[in-house]
């Protein structure tokens, strides 16, 4: 879907908490930041982080949205531009 609205192949490579803590540490990460890092992704990838609220609403009067329907909002009004 996202590809689609961005009008380009998106290719997802599945990686261990480790190898992205690696990857990021080549980057100059420090390791223990690294390896939070990590953790935080191996938490967004297992749907733990997927809890809705009432806190963006509280903070900018608006329901807060996924992120396919922000991006297909973004590439209607030329904010990120199909290349």
């Amino acid at each position: 879907m996202i590809g689609k609205l961005l009008g380009r192949k998106i290719t997802h490579k599945s990686i261990s908490a480790d190898e992205a803590s690696e990857m990021m540490q080549s980057f100059g990460i420090p390791v223990d930041y690294a390896r939070l890092l990590a953790e935080l992704d191996t938490h967004i990838k297992e749907r733990k982080e997927e809890i809705l609220n009432d806190t963006v609403y509280k903070v900018t009067g608006k329901a807060p949205r996924n992120f396919e329907d922000f991006l297909g909002e973004c590439v209607r009004r030329r904010i990120w531009v199909r290349e």
